[in-house]
């Protein structure tokens, strides 16, 4: 809610009339209520009152909701682009599609995918990497996948370390050396390997690295609406869980994070609505993202059964507030599941 100061209430509100405003007119003699000089008074003032309403208007939209506005003081927030730089991610997300290209690999699989980022963010988490690298690191994995075919299983691990190294060179202030990551990946590859591996990832997706992620627009929305710490790691953890269903990978960065953030909020406030603001800054509306919410909060489920850990153990940690914990919304796509409205009683 915007804060006004009381003397643009006061141009806002209408002026307290008085109860009977002909009863001057009345007393002034040279006006008369069917005179000429009469018609042209009350002329006068619907013109008045038309003006005033056009007025009004103008006012109410200059304090239309605006958080680059309000976060201009900020020099991190770089308010002046802000807009821009998302308008821009949003349009570079149609380059960076990811196609289905599990059956283009006759050798890999769904499962081989989510085993290998499920590896990705291990490392991650060893290396204490920023959020980007994460995500920029699948994307890297899924694009070359997209742009390639017949890769073999055992290549599988090496795309993803390699993915991994490329990410770190863009999004971090040092990379790990490859001896290290060779090692994490229990010595399947030489050093030559690897750095050929780079070369070819590099070709394939035209050096082209700096793809819209996920994280950077889920980031956007929690700062728009000020939520806490909290809320943020929440959305962040379901956005994460995601990253490990292969499906996902085919729906654009920008959804996925608006369709996480709606989930979390409303885990959180079960009467959290998506209001203007959110359809404003996040470029969807609450039909765009219903019908993925179904799906996610099955992953959310899927993820407690899982024997890959890694994402969930990483948020039952006090660091990030153990979020996982929190109680999830009854899976709507178990086999077992039923309506409550299809219940027999």
């Amino acid at each position: 809610m915007i804060l006004r100061s009381k003397t643009v209430l006061q141009n806002i509100w209408p002026v307290k009339r008085e109860k009977n405003p002909l009863k001057k007119r009345k007393q002034n003699k040279t006006l008369t209520e069917d005179g000429p000089a009469a018609k042209k008074v009350f002329k006068n003032e619907i013109t008045t009152c038309t003006e005033n309403k056009s007025e009004e208007k103008k006012v109410h939209k200059e304090f239309e909701f605006d958080f680059d506005s309000e976060e201009s003081q900020n020099i991190e927030s770089v308010s002046e682009y802000a807009m821009d730089i998302f308008k821009y991610y949003k349009s570079r997300e149609l380059k960076f599609r990811v196609s289905h290209y599990i059956p283009n690999h006759p050798e890999l699989s769904v499962k081989a995918r989510t085993i290998a980022i499920d590896w990705l963010v291990g490392v991650h988490g060893k290396f204490s990497m920023n959020d980007e690298t994460l995500y920029g690191s699948v994307k890297l994995m899924d694009l070359y996948l997209t742009k390639t075919t017949k890769i073999s299983i055992k290549d599988l691990q090496k795309i993803a370390c390699c993915a991994f190294f490329i990410a770190t060179k863009f999004q971090e202030r040092y990379s790990p050396s490859i001896d290290d990551l060779i090692y994490l990946s229990g010595d399947d590859f030489t050093r030559d390997e690897f750095v050929k591996m780079e070369q070819d990832m590099l070709k394939a997706i035209g050096f082209d690295i700096g793809a819209p992620l996920g994280c950077c627009f889920l980031g956007r929305l929690a700062r728009v609406t000020r939520v806490g710490s909290f809320e943020h790691t929440l959305a962040k953890y379901i956005l994460e869980t995601t990253l490990l269903n292969y499906e996902f990978s085919l729906i654009s960065s920008s959804r996925m994070a608006s369709s996480c953030f709606m989930l979390a909020m409303k885990m959180v406030n079960s009467k959290f609505v998506w209001g203007d603001v959110l359809v404003k800054y996040s470029g969807y509306d609450v039909d765009d993202l219903k019908p993925l919410l179904p799906k996610i909060n099955h992953t959310l489920h899927s993820v407690k059964k899982s024997p890959l850990r890694h994402i969930l153990d990483k948020y039952l940690s006090k660091k990030f507030y153990n979020v996982a914990k929190i109680a999830h919304f009854p899976d709507t796509m178990a086999p077992d599941f039923v309506l409550p409205e299809m219940s027999s009683s």
